[in-house]
């Protein structure tokens, strides 16, 4: 085995495009920002802020079991915005998604644990639900659960509607 012997070669000196491509690039970006305009991009708004203020504010659902559903994110939007207003919590929520049926973290695999509103209004009883909250924003999922409480919402008179906010 012999020695192994390398030179340095220096790199050829660029021009002073080579030298200042850094501020060159500054510069552009800097351009295309103000080209394009600054704005401050608006949060999506879902009512779930509202409905956690109400729920929260009334003293009459104090110590509440919740149930919330949604075909969308709603779910963990009303779980984060009841967090942020009891820091030591009054209410229990339940997320339909947990309590009404069995959903993998992706939403691949489904099945609705209950198939009649009669079904799902002792399953209510049982659990000492006192308040609804039902999320109406059109989703990306289809959820047969989320349909059937709106239905038996609709049908049974053990349901008294306590507001309505918008998107």
């Amino acid at each position: 085995v012999g020695s192994l012997v390398y030179t340095v070669i220096e790199a050829p000196h660029r021009g002073w495009l080579a030298k200042g491509r850094y501020g060159l690039i500054a510069v552009v970006v800097a351009l295309l920002f103000v080209l394009r305009g600054f704005a401050i991009p608006h949060e999506k708004h879902y009512g779930y802020i509202e409905a956690a203020r109400l729920i929260t504010s009334n003293p009459a659902l104090r110590h509440a079991t919740v149930l919330v559903s949604s075909k969308t994110v709603g779910e963990g939007l009303l779980v984060s915005e009841m967090a942020m207003r009891e820091p030591m919590p009054q209410d229990t929520i339940l997320r339909a998604t947990k309590v009404l049926a069995r959903v993998d973290w992706v939403g691949t695999d489904y099945h609705s644990l209950f198939s009649t509103p009669a079904q799902l209004m002792n399953f209510l009883r049982q659990s000492g639900v006192g308040v609804v909250v039902l999320d109406t924003y059109p989703g990306e999922n289809y959820f047969t659960h989320h349909d059937l409480l709106r239905r038996t919402i609709a049908q049974s008179s053990a349901f008294r509607r306590l507001a309505v906010f918008q998107p």
